[in-house]
């Protein structure tokens, strides 16, 4: 009876001064960070409703501070950190909260923003994801793309599946089957990066296919050889819907599409002027030029044809990949290192059509591109997608579950 007492005595004085602790530091715990009004010993601190709060980083998460260049946001990268629903930014070593057209304190490039990334131990979800897995390769792996998977990794793309779909790991195959752009696996060894590009690719390609029944609309041709579209857009905007269509399987497409005007300023050092993907699945990115864009202006540049995941491509992509190379795991739109694996004259400037007043260019950023370089204080000047989740075009849809 005595020890009965003395645990709930105790637990009674465990409790009371937990509280009293919460009440008198206004500790807010959020999963990745404990944020309190007061602290000695403090990763970073913001101002929030006039006050400022001190935030230290859980150990079981990692955080990193990532640099946003102009005209990069939207879409959101990955693992951003939100508070409040809002995702943090630093500009000039100050904190602000992050608008969703990529405002950070009235700027749009050129500041830094807050990643997490949890360590999760079990996963949970209600679908099926080893059917998913099965039925995806099952009805869009030709023997052709076998043989192209092996040819690149020199492993069987049926083992590497047999395996992925056995495995007891309960967060492997929810990673595998996401928009993640990179999964930090040891089966990237056997080509799990190339797995995915190549089963995206073709469930992408031959959904369209399925769509036209035969009939293929040469747009559709020309975006597949190219990687991208140039178009007369005053000429071209009533029928852009149906130009869209026919190159993406994004069900939902906005009602109204209009474009506003930005405008940014080169920077010296600027990650955008590597060349890069965005990621590692077919997307639509747009902008409008007027007539004034220049190469001096530094406008777009692509690699022709880069969007099509041959063995070149594939190639240099496993290399990269294959060993989980933290710069891959921290900027997973992976870089160009290598040009000389593509002819010097597939690499092109994307300037506006003559006799044009505006220009509408449509991008395949799987492909490498990356902003023409110019002189330090140039500016330029563009029309980018207003609507809202845009994602810089079209909002990127997961293509295996759709």
């Amino acid at each position: 009876m005595f020890y009965k007492n003395l645990i709930k005595i105790l637990s009674y004085y465990v409790f009371v001064r937990y509280i009293l602790f919460m009440y008198f530091n206004e500790t807010k715990i959020t999963d990745c960070i404990i944020w309190k009004k007061f602290s000695n010993n403090y990763d970073f601190n913001i101002k929030f409703k006039n006050k400022i709060y001190y935030g230290t980083v859980n150990k079981v998460c990692n955080f990193s501070w990532r640099d946003v260049g102009y005209d990069v946001i939207p879409p959101f990268p990955p693992y951003l950190y939100y508070l409040n629903n809002k995702p943090i930014c630093k500009y000039d070593g100050k904190l602000y909260f992050l608008n969703n057209d990529g405002n950070c304190n009235n700027k749009f490039g050129n500041y830094k923003v807050l990643l997490i990334n949890k360590k999760i131990i079990n996963c949970y979800n209600n679908l099926d994801y080893k059917n998913i897995l099965k039925n995806n390769y099952k009805n869009f792996i030709s023997e052709d793309e076998k043989k192209l998977f092996f040819s690149v990794t020199n492993y069987s793309m049926d083992n590497l599946f047999y395996e992925l779909y056995n495995t007891k790991k309960s967060c492997l195959l929810k990673n595998i089957l996401s928009k993640d752009r990179f999964v930090d696996s040891f089966y990237n060894i056997k080509g799990l990066h190339i797995f995915r590009i190549i089963l995206a690719d073709s469930i992408y390609h031959k959904s369209l296919l399925k769509k036209f029944n035969n009939n293929i609309p040469k747009i559709y041709k020309l975006w597949k050889k190219n990687g991208f579209l140039i178009l007369d857009y005053e000429k071209e905007k009533y029928y852009l819907k149906e130009i869209l269509q026919n190159i993406s399987l994004n069900l939902e497409l906005p009602q109204t599409m209009n474009f506003i005007k930005k405008s940014m300023i080169h920077q010296k050092k600027d990650h955008q002027y590597e060349y890069h993907m965005d990621t590692f699945h077919s997307i639509i990115k747009m902008w409008i030029y007027e007539s004034d864009m220049k190469l001096k202006n530094g406008p777009l540049y692509f690699v022709k044809s880069s969007n099509n995941n041959d063995f070149t491509k594939l190639k240099y992509l496993f290399h990269v990949t294959k060993n989980n190379n933290l710069y891959i795991i921290r900027e997973p739109s992976i870089r160009l290192k290598n040009k000389d694996i593509y002819k010097k004259s597939l690499f092109l400037p994307i300037l506006p059509l003559n006799n044009s007043q505006k220009t509408l260019l449509i991008a395949d950023t799987s492909g490498f591109h990356c902003r023409g370089y110019a002189k330090e204080g140039t500016e330029r000047n563009y029309w980018r997608p207003g609507w809202e989740n845009n994602d810089g075009g079209l909002h990127r849809i997961n293509f295996f579950i759709n």
